[in-house]
């Protein structure tokens, strides 16, 4: 996702502040209130189990005035449903009582669906609208919000309760994973498309809405864009995330079967036709892919573009035999990108833990934000951490950044067992918002939210 740019407000004064350097990727106690230390925790509980409590964040988003949106599955008291969680916090991480509930609890959202519900990802529109993506039983599903938090019609919707988008083509199964607000209004959602409902063969897919609800004709194949990777027998390529250029590039990232798991990296025009210029390695026009070392199994986790239109990939690979952090970059022909690293690729250790990828970002600088989570001890199940590494434009640790490059924390003290996992991270001007599946107890999760510390802080203590 890319980042956004910050939006200034203020006044013009006859004098100047002048600014003084604060330590960077430190949990910033100005954030989620006092007494919180830098997160908020974010509870829709709608069950009265741990089994039915499972609330599991997948995606976030800062809105142009600041706004912090985030998504994910929430459980039910029926342990075989789930729905879409919606939440909004302000810019400083209070809860938004702004954005319109349901449920009895103010910025809390829940819709539930005539199935079981995956949530994807989320964005949010110039004027503050919010989109997001997902799926229930086989069907693609896109929601829109109003900036209040109401429901924002699309005609067709099956309920006015809520506004759905349902996709599915003629008998085959589809999910959507991640989601683009483009300039006009339309709508660009990615995920994955099977070969019939219930087949594990899958190839990654793009659709596009108009600002109406309607699929566009115009995009793709009439307002769609299959792409299979199919090298070898299994066909299971499954996309996870998605960026759009400012050129209008598509780029769908995920993961594909070739004697293991391998990362897949689809390019398509603005019209959502496969891309001549990105060639890669299959040499095949629109499309990638690559084993991280030695047939390692990979599993692809997020995809972000720079500035220059390099294309960075993040994931979980295991080259020898422990999970760890990949960070990939490719140049805008799909090649790798050696002023990076070593093949254009880096992989990040932590002492001797396990490490597993969840969202990548990149700022005006293009220096590389990584989140995921750390294992706290090598100790087989033992509980897990935010991580969260800032790389130079280079591939080298930042410094600067917390410590070594590196800022590590739990919603909860280590000495609890709990896990907190680190699944997306959004700049909120040069800052840092980590959105994480923060353990209460057994499979209990709620949502967690979590800002970093950036360089410049004001004499008068504003950054």
């Amino acid at each position: 996702m890319r980042p956004l740019a910050r939006v200034a407000l203020g006044i013009a004064f006859a004098f100047c502040i002048a600014p003084t350097h604060a330590q960077e990727g430190l949990l910033d106690t100005g954030f989620g209130g006092e007494g919180n230390g830098g997160k908020r925790r974010i509870m829709f509980n709608r069950g009265d189990t741990e089994a039915t409590r499972r609330d599991y964040p997948s995606g976030i988003a800062v809105a142009p005035d600041g706004r912090i949106v985030v998504v994910g599955t929430v459980s039910t008291p029926s342990t075989v449903q789930t729905g879409f969680g919606v939440t909004r916090l302000t810019a400083n991480g209070g809860p938004d009582i702004t954005f319109n509930f349901i449920g009895g609890t103010p910025t809390l959202h829940f819709r539930a669906l005539a199935g079981p519900s995956f949530v994807g990802g989320v964005a949010v529109m110039s004027d503050s609208r919010v989109l997001v993506v997902g799926g229930s039983d086989n069907i693609g599903i896109v929601m829109r919000f109003k900036a209040d938090g109401t429901v924002d019609p699309v005609p067709g919707s099956p309920s006015a309760f809520f506004s759905v988008i349902a996709f599915q083509p003629p008998g085959r199964g589809t999910r959507f994973v991640d989601v683009a607000a483009l300039p006009n209004g339309s709508i660009l959602a990615a995920g994955w498309i099977a070969l019939n409902a219930v087949d594990f063969k899958r190839d990654f897919i793009v659709a596009r809405f108009l600002e109406s609800g309607a699929i566009d004709p115009s995009f793709g194949n009439g307002g769609f864009t299959v792409v299979p990777f199919d090298l070898d027998d299994s066909m299971e390529d499954s996309a996870v995330a998605m960026a759009v250029a400012p050129s209008g590039r598509i780029v769908v990232v995920g993961t594909v079967a070739q004697t293991g798991n391998n990362i897949g990296v689809a390019a398509l025009t603005p019209g959502g036709q496969l891309d001549p210029n990105f060639l890669g390695v299959l040499g095949t026009p629109g499309k990638t892919a690559f084993d991280w070392l030695n047939n390692s199994s990979d599993r692809a986790a997020d995809v972000a573009i720079d500035s220059l239109g390099r294309i960075l990939i993040t994931a979980t690979t295991n080259p020898s035999g422990m999970d760890v952090i990949g960070v990939a970059r490719l140049q805008s022909n799909g090649l790798p990108d050696g002023s990076f690293g070593p093949s254009g690729r880096r992989t990040l250790v932590f002492f001797l833990e396990p490490l597993r990828a969840g969202s990548i970002t990149t700022d005006a600088q293009n220096r590389v934000y990584v989140a995921g989570s750390a294992d706290t001890s090598d100790i087989l199940d033992a509980p897990r951490n935010v991580y969260v590494r800032r790389l130079l434009e280079n591939g080298n640790a930042d410094g600067s950044f917390g410590s070594s490059g590196i800022a590590s924390y739990g919603h909860e003290p280590d000495d609890t067992g709990r896990d907190d996992i680190g699944v997306g991270i959004a700049l909120q001007g040069d800052r840092p918002v980590i959105a994480t599946a923060a353990q209460f107890s057994g499979a209990d999760f709620d949502f967690g939210v979590a800002r970093l510390t950036s360089a410049t802080l004001f004499t008068d203590g504003f950054e």
